[in-house]
Order: C-alpha cells, then structure tokens, then sequence
C-alpha cells in the first residue's frame, strides 16, 4: 500500500484489479520455474494486500458512520467467505486433475470480473476518493 497509495484512487482502483489478475497470470504461466514463480507470487501478494487495503479504506470513506460496525463486518465476514471458497475451489479443481495454472489463470480471470463489478459499482454509485 504504502508503494501504490500515491498511484491509486477511487477511479483508478480498476488497473489495480486488472494489475492483480496479470500478475496471477504471469504466476500461472511460470509456474514450473521456482524462482520464476516466487517472484510471480510475491508480485501477486503485493498486489491483492494492496488491493485489500485500498478497499478497506474506500469502504470507511464511503460508509454512513451508524452503519460503519455492521459495514466492516460483513466486509470482513465476505474477505474470509472468498478465501474459504477459493481454497475449497482450488482444492475441488485439483482433484478433478485439472492442472495448477490453470486453476491460477481461472483466479485471474475472476479479478477481471472484479473489476468489471467494481466498474458498475462506480456507474451507480458516488465513490468518495481517500484523501
């Protein structure tokens, strides 16, 4: 975040969805390459707790302070909702003998629906920018 914050506001949060999904995809293509892929993966821990923390803090901008506890709860019981189902995803594809970056690139693709969510979220609603 600290990195990032000066790049990243409430319009351009979206190059940073599709910046996740890139580097899980350069993660899933190097897969095979250890050094490769702990460089890929480091790139792509860098970029989702980015990701998270810029979220997290649109979330308080943008939230009627009455509301705020219930708002941050059901955003943090969603955040651990998503990583249960992922892990529960990646596990049920592996058994089905589908192949590591595959399931990386099925990852990827769901920033880029990430992004096109986060882009009709902006459409319908006034985003307050962190300042």
């Amino acid at each position: 975040p600290i990195v990032f914050s000066k790049h990243i506001n409430a319009k351009k949060i979206v190059y940073l969805f599709i910046f996740q999904a890139l580097t899980i995809f350069i993660w899933a293509y190097v897969m095979e390459n250890f050094i490769l892929s702990l460089v890929a993966s480091l790139l792509t821990g860098f970029s989702i707790t980015t990701l998270w923390s810029y979220t997290y803090t649109l979330l308080q901008h943008n939230c009627d302070e009455k509301y705020y506890g219930r708002v941050v709860a059901y955003n943090d019981l969603f955040f651990l909702l998503t990583g249960a189902f992922t892990a529960w995803l990646i596990g049920s594809l592996a058994e089905l003998k589908i192949s590591l970056p595959t399931i990386a690139y099925v990852l990827g693709f769901a920033f880029i629906v990430g992004a096109v969510y986060y882009i009709w979220i902006q459409k319908r609603f006034n985003i307050k920018d962190v300042q």
